[in-house]
């Protein structure tokens, strides 16, 4: 009977000593200064601007390589000139003909040095693909981060 209490008590304990080192890393992660626009306790409402011509050309890129001027602003914000051009997601289509396609923005394609809310490029998916599992990893490699870091910041994402 005793060495079975041993054991339920190591196991407890390294148990104890994992829930220790997983606590410390997330708020290690957390202390990181990440970009507030990626907060996701909050709701934004992104606008994005363009010809309807340069929209439809988007939604029909195939090669995923054709960019278009728009304008792109936070509500509250001044519209800022950015480059737009389609991911290689699926689209997600509905009635109408509309499709919903993934889209890279490049923030200082246009504009040498510019940045939004520090950041210079930014992607947004249209719910296709494997989105969730990837937002899911990139979570994971943050709570994994050691106090030294990668050297490099890990993928944001906000759900």
């Amino acid at each position: 009977m005793r060495s079975r209490c041993s054991v339920i008590q190591r196991s407890w304990a390294a148990t104890a000593i994992a829930v220790g080192l997983l606590i410390g890393v997330a708020q290690s992660a957390a202390a990181q200064d990440w970009p507030h626009i990626f907060d996701h306790d909050q709701l934004l409402t992104l606008n994005l601007s363009m010809s309807p011509g340069d929209w439809s050309t988007i939604q029909n890129d195939t090669s995923f390589s054709t960019k278009v001027q728009a304008q792109f602003w936070l509500d509250g914000e001044a519209p800022i000139l950015i480059s737009v051009r389609r991911k290689s997601d699926d689209a997600q289509t509905s009635g109408g003909g509309f499709a919903k396609v993934s889209l890279s923005l490049d923030i200082n394609d246009y504009v040498a040095g510019q940045s939004w809310h520090d950041l210079k490029k930014l992607s947004l998916e249209n719910g296709g693909g494997n989105v969730l599992a990837e937002g899911m990893a990139w979570q994971m490699v943050r709570l994994a981060e050691t106090s030294q870091g990668y050297g490099y910041s890990a993928g944001n994402s906000n759900w």
